[in-house]
């Protein structure tokens, strides 16, 4: 048995990705982590959830997680107030975890 044969799919993303859309992948597939790939579709880093979050989730909510609980509706039904500010590159959340 080779390696080629064990090995399974995984899901990935590319540095240009809407941070959005990769935490979307993340929960859809429960993923503890995304493969970041670069514009050549090599690997470029490993970005595990507990990251996003820290990066896209403002501080307040960190600080007091209740916040998290207020919702509001809109066209597509439920959705969190605040807790995502604003939509990133992944390339972005990359350069700011490097920091």
């Amino acid at each position: 048995m080779r390696a080629r044969d064990l090995a399974v799919g995984y899901e990935t993303v590319g540095v240009d990705s809407d941070a959005l859309d990769a935490a979307r992948l993340m929960g859809e597939h429960r993923l503890p982590a995304l493969l970041v790939l670069d514009e050549r579709g090599a690997p470029k880093a490993i970005l595990p959830a507990s990251q996003m979050i820290k990066i896209l989730v403002p501080g307040y909510v960190v600080e007091d997680p209740t916040l998290a609980a207020v919702v509001d509706k809109d066209r597509n039904g439920a959705r969190l107030l605040g807790v995502i500010t604003a939509s990133h590159r992944l390339e972005r959340l990359l350069a700011a975890a490097a920091c």
